[in-house]
């Protein structure tokens, strides 16, 4: 149960994560601006930053490339049997 759990946890954030890349690359090039719509898209979707312990993250440029934009979503996960 628990890892199938985490299984659909990690797809989820990685469908947050997406989305909110989509909609920081719209308000580039203003890292400040595609950074409050990357958290708002998150935070529509789970990952709200007033919550403990989530983060959402935004890269730009990407491995110094100016065109690569990264979105990196992390909040705490719970186990239900395991410890």
């Amino acid at each position: 149960v628990d890892m199938g759990f985490r299984y659909y946890r990690r797809a989820q954030a990685q469908s947050t994560a997406d989305g909110a890349a989509l909609a920081a690359a719209w308000s580039l090039p203003n890292l400040t601006k595609a950074t409050q719509w990357a958290q708002h898209v998150a935070g529509k979707n789970g990952y709200n930053i007033n919550v403990p312990g989530t983060i959402v993250n935004v890269t730009h440029p990407y491995n110094n490339n100016s065109s690569l934009l990264r979105v990196d979503v992390t909040r705490p996960e719970p186990f239900f049997f395991g410890g």
